[in-house]
């Protein structure tokens, strides 16, 4: 299983009006899962809503969407802060702990994928962190993609490896950093010895397999996809 990198002192801090403390990556790899690069989350595993349901709120989440419960793009943010995270809906009957796909900015062979989660020391529950993972690289539509119906399962779907062991499955380490990386493998070697790049991704599925204990849902802060860099 790989575990992701952590470099140190790897990120900021600022104060945002109402005093909550604000975490930013400082930019050491290029992000274009960024929303501000005009990545888009474009699907996602239910989420969670532990706002309590009346007669009155259920019909105003209906007319105007739950305003208790965050937008899937809060991930794609540059900055965050303790409560500010995506709550992906456990389902118990397959044990999945949520997932969430990512438009990237434009198609990219991936290099490299961060995850960040608030500091165990500065959250009163940890439970809800993703613990492992896996990462899918999903390829832009071709023109026999163009024939068939719209949607990612019609779609190549490949499994990104990681590490010098190939690993597939990523664990978030609680004792990590904040943000901890995780760098993608070469996919082989050409005749000349020179690695090749990943296949091109036009999305990123990030599917949580488990978390620090919660049954209910995993919180998600942040996400970051980096491309290979010729």
């Amino acid at each position: 299983m790989d575990k992701g990198i952590h470099p140190d002192d790897e990120d900021e801090k600022e104060m945002n009006k109402d005093g909550r403390q604000l975490r930013k990556r400082r930019p050491i790899l290029p992000n274009i899962a960024s929303s501000a690069a005009g990545a888009r989350v474009v699907g996602y595993s239910p989420i969670y809503d532990h706002t309590k349901k009346t007669l009155k709120s259920m019909f105003q989440n209906l007319l105007f969407g739950n305003q208790n419960v965050n937008r899937p793009s809060i991930i794609l943010n540059d900055m965050f802060s303790i409560g500010e995270c995506l709550p992906l809906h456990m389902n118990q009957k397959n044990n999945n702990y949520g997932h969430v796909t990512v438009q990237l900015a434009w198609p990219v062979s991936v290099h490299a994928i961060t995850i960040a989660h608030i500091p165990e020391s500065q959250t009163m529950d940890y439970t809800t962190a993703p613990k492992e993972f896996t990462v899918t690289c999903i390829p832009p539509r071709s023109s026999k993609d163009q024939k068939k119906p719209a949607g990612n399962k019609n779609r190549k779907q490949e499994a990104i490896q990681f590490g010098e062991d190939r690993q597939s499955i990523l664990e978030y380490r609680r004792d990590g950093d904040s943000f901890q990386t995780f760098v993608a493998s070469p996919r082989n070697e050409t005749v000349s010895g020179e690695k090749e790049l990943n296949n091109t991704c036009s999305l990123v599925r990030f599917n949580f397999i488990s978390n620090y204990g919660n049954q209910r849902f995993t919180c998600l802060y942040h996400i970051e996809v980096h491309p290979d860099i010729e």
